[in-house]
């Protein structure tokens, strides 16, 4: 390790920097403490395909990375990498250092082991530590597409939220009336002109459950309570269409309220990534379960449930959405539990 004194001419980095978060902030802004002038490396996107997931092209990435280096007036190069060595190896790229995080040693070490085998000296290595989230653990771009945190590492489901039950305030009642997403009006007619991935599919109410699953696609994750428009409909799951090993669990659920217990099946159905489907038989209502459903759904699912008399609401999980329902969950009423 070296100290912010110890500076160099120009220091090397690079990265995917895909949904560019508090943990690349920390990262480069740590970085210009060693160095004046910095070349960063972000990969293309068959690069950081072939390594990891991804949520953004290469334009939208370097668009974000270049946006910060301007707010902070920070002097660097942005280069376009097709694999861990990016400009490292070329006679007359001119650096001193590299720096990478705890987790990218190897690829510096792997660098320097082919500079030697090319003639050139060794970069210096800087070792960086990974910044942390609020619940302690690393802040990630994965997390973030997990729909587990923000991009200042906040989570959207933590402890403190999981102490309380939720009651809908008489003030927020008209708001909760209206659509969340997207309005559609003949979901019948709408069905039959889309390809619906059903693993990234999620279903809030009997209604909108039982369409689904009359068109054979079973939701990822469904949240029913036996009732239509209030009013029983339906005696057990099985009624709705779901085979006999249709996995299930059931939750107490009062009317106007989201509940702990609630909020924490949902948020561990996600955390550990199960391959199954799974079915949450509320007793009481489930009028409400779109907002813990939204808060720990993933980016990029569908959620849908139907809005009485006009038809049925899409939502497309995104950051935005996932940061109104925190805002607006914080409204409600909280319940000691």
């Amino acid at each position: 390790m070296f100290s912010s004194t110890n500076k160099f001419k120009t220091i090397v980095c690079g990265g995917t920097f895909d949904l560019f978060h508090k943990g690349h902030k920390d990262f480069l802004h740590t970085v210009f403490k060693y160095s004046d002038k910095v070349a960063i490396g972000l990969t293309s996107d068959k690069f950081a395909l072939s390594q990891k997931n991804i949520a953004e092209s290469f334009s939208i990435r370097k668009r974000a990375l270049e946006n910060f280096l301007k707010e902070n007036k920070y002097n660097a190069q942005v280069l376009k990498i097709d694999d861990i060595y990016g400009p490292t190896l070329k006679n007359k790229f001119k650096c001193d250092a590299i720096a990478v995080t705890e987790d990218s040693l190897k690829g510096a070490d792997a660098i320097n082991k082919k500079r030697k085998e090319l003639g050139f000296n060794d970069l210096k290595i800087i070792k960086i530590i990974l910044s942390k989230s609020s619940d302690g653990k690393i802040v990630s771009s994965n997390r973030i597409r997990n729909g587990e945190i923000d991009r200042n590492g906040e989570l959207f489901v933590d402890k403190k939220l999981l102490k309380y039950d939720y009651i809908l305030p008489q003030n927020l009642r008209k708001k909760l009336s209206e659509p969340f997403g997207k309005l559609i009006e003949n979901f019948d007619k709408w069905a039959n002109g889309q390809s619906l991935e059903a693993q990234r599919i999620i279903t809030v109410g009997d209604a909108i459950t039982s369409k689904f699953v009359e068109l054979k696609i079973i939701p990822k994750l469904c949240v029913i309570d036996l009732n239509v428009n209030r009013k029983k409909k339906f005696k057990n799951i099985y009624e709705l269409g779901f085979e006999n090993d249709t996995r299930f669990v059931s939750i107490i659920n009062p009317a106007g309220e989201v509940s702990s217990r609630l909020l924490q099946e949902i948020k561990k159905f996600f955390r550990d990534n199960l391959k199954d489907n799974l079915v949450i038989k509320i007793t009481g209502e489930d009028d409400l379960a779109v907002i813990p459903v939204v808060l720990s759904s993933p980016l990029g699912y569908e959620i849908y449930y139907g809005q009485p008399g006009r038809g049925v609401v899409k939502i497309m999980v995104s950051e935005k959405i996932k940061s109104e329902i925190k805002i607006l969950i914080s409204k409600f009423k909280r319940k000691v539990l």
